[in-house]
């Protein structure tokens, strides 16, 4: 009976502690199963989550590309024909270059055709059988604030609405009878170049005396002065080239020379060309690659120059450009082989010189109205009203 009571006990105590065990596996499998469905719901959640925001992402790209469009078709294309000529004239001559009196009267020099007064009531051809104005090439004209004509030709020549004066290096200091370039400031001296290759330099006339600027006397780095321009406060600025390799941008202050070496501005071999000067006292000044080999084909073909910052622009290698003009309202006109491009410093607007039947352009000038003429190989053009 003892040993059955014990047993029985023992069973009872055995049976109870399975009971106990028993109860407290359920508890673990409940506790376990629910943080799994926990788990399980947050991952869907996040899931979710993820989803809308896909979902939201999507619809945000699809609503701005839906906005830029309608931006896109309400935007206006640019008129280009305003930048077309709308007028011609002297269609049987080279315009080499163009300047204009303060009456808007029009000076052009050509290739070999003389000297042309062009105005709204006469046109008079000036050459070598009515002055001294040789039949040669005319590079470039400059006008004083007197309305002196001063031309660049076979020596240089002045006219002061009466008569003509050729000063050349016969009769005169200047060391080279081809003129390049004439620039006039604000006292009415003019500046010209008076070069060649290793020969001459830089002229200034005051009216009186010749002044020559050269490597031997001064700090002119070249003999070669290619082009010349003076900023608003007198500062003469030109570009001057001993070879490809050796080429510079020069500032001429009060008799103070600064150079800026070509290497400062691009890899050669270039030089630089034809320079111009905005309202704010910025020099553009142009590359010319012909001697470019291909890699360099992608080069900046010119620049924006503060004496500080340089903001290089390029249009396209297949230009190769030949003068530049900034008009009243600081837009950059450059002269190409095929035509001429309009800059505003973001744009570019190409015009095919096809489009008036020449396809050779070699001088831009704005006249006093606001128009601009075109000098080509076959007259002028001339756009109105821009």
């Amino acid at each position: 009976m003892r040993n059955s009571a014990l047993r029985t006990r023992k069973q009872e105590s055995a049976g109870s502690k399975s009971r106990i065990l028993l109860g407290g596996n359920i508890s673990l499998y409940n506790y376990l199963t629910s943080k799994q469905m926990r788990k399980t719901q947050l991952i869907q959640n996040k899931a979710f989550i993820k989803n809308i925001s896909e979902m939201i992402r999507m619809i945000t790209i699809f609503l701005l590309i839906l906005y830029v469009s309608s931006c896109e078709k309400e935007r206006p294309e640019p008129d280009l024909t305003k930048f077309y000529p709308n007028q011609r004239i002297l269609k049987d001559y080279f315009a080499n270059t163009i300047a204009f009196e303060s009456d808007g009267t029009a000076w052009i020099g050509t290739s070999k055709q003389g000297l042309i007064k062009y105005s709204t009531t006469e046109t008079i051809i000036y050459d070598s059988l009515n002055s001294v104005v040789q039949n040669v090439p005319i590079w470039d004209i400059a006008i004083d604030s007197e309305d002196n004509v001063w031309i660049g030709n076979e020596g240089l020549v002045k006219y002061d609405g009466k008569n003509f004066t050729r000063y050349s290096t016969t009769n005169s200091d200047i060391p080279e009878d081809v003129i390049w370039s004439i620039a006039i400031d604000s006292k009415d001296h003019v500046w010209f170049s008076s070069s060649r290759h290793q020969r001459g330099g830089l002229v200034k006339y005051n009216g009186s005396v010749f002044e020559v600027f050269t490597p031997t006397n001064s700090d002119l780095p070249a003999n070669q002065v290619d082009d010349i321009a003076i900023d608003n406060n007198d500062n003469v600025w030109l570009t001057a080239f001993e070879s490809t390799i050796e080429t510079s941008l020069v500032k001429m202050t009060n008799n103070q020379w600064i150079i800026y070496p070509g290497y400062d501005f691009g890899d050669p071999p270039f030089i630089f060309d034809d320079i111009a000067i905005d309202s704010r006292n910025r020099i553009i000044v142009l590359y010319n690659n012909h001697f470019a080999t291909p890699h360099q084909f992608f080069e900046p073909q010119g620049f924006i120059f503060d004496g500080v910052n340089i903001d290089y622009f390029n249009l396209d290698s297949t230009f190769i450009f030949k003068s530049v003009m900034i008009d009243h309202n600081d837009i950059i006109w450059c002269t190409h082989n095929t035509g001429y491009a309009v800059y505003d410093e973001e744009n570019w607007t190409v015009v095919d010189s096809s489009i008036f039947e020449e396809s050779s352009v070699f001088s831009i000038e704005q006249a006093n109205d606001g128009n601009i003429w075109i000098g080509t190989g076959k007259g002028i053009q001339i756009i109105e009203g821009i």
